[in-house]
């Protein structure tokens, strides 16, 4: 779970609940100039074996965080 916040140029987002324990980050500053496009979703999309990716942390159908 995230919270989107915009602080000057730059997209804030602050990193909440376990996936700031697995991702091991608590926040990332991104500039606006580097965002092209935007979309909302509801819940996580639908699992598939080909997104495993490594080294992270992945349980399917909950979260999926890495490189």
């Amino acid at each position: 779970m995230v919270e989107l916040s915009v602080k000057g140029n730059d997209l804030h987002v602050e990193v909440l609940g376990w996936s700031r324990l697995l991702g091991l980050k608590r926040s990332l500053d991104i500039p606006l100039s580097a965002i092209k496009q935007v979309s909302a979703t509801s819940g996580l999309p639908y699992f598939q074996w080909s997104d495993i990716r490594a080294p992270g942390t992945g349980v399917p159908g909950v979260v999926a965080i890495g490189t």
